[in-house]
């Protein structure tokens, strides 16, 4: 299992954000982008802010973050496991 850091050219040109990569070794690549992960939305019609900074501040936890983010690296690698782990399937 390769988890890696790349960047997407054609996004952060227009984004500037990095992308995570977490690629088994049949060359499988998952992409996520974390930046979405510590992104602040705000619903259009309540404008209700949903900021997982200021969670972070609430619970007292300011690791709430990059322990979100691992924990979405975590399920990432447990399924290519188990999508690597499955039986082939031949179709005649």
């Amino acid at each position: 299992m390769l988890v890696n850091k790349r960047r997407n050219r054609k996004r952060d040109r227009k984004y500037s954000r990095k992308s995570l990569w977490i690629c088994s070794q049949r060359k499988i690549c998952y992409r996520m982008d974390y930046g979405t992960l510590s992104d602040h939305h705000t619903h259009k019609d309540s404008g209700i802010t949903n900021n997982p900074n200021d969670w972070s501040k609430e619970i007292g936890n300011s690791r709430y973050i990059l322990d979100l983010l691992l924990s979405v690296i975590n399920v990432s690698m447990q399924t290519v496991d188990i999508v690597e782990g499955l039986p082939k399937v031949s179709f005649e």
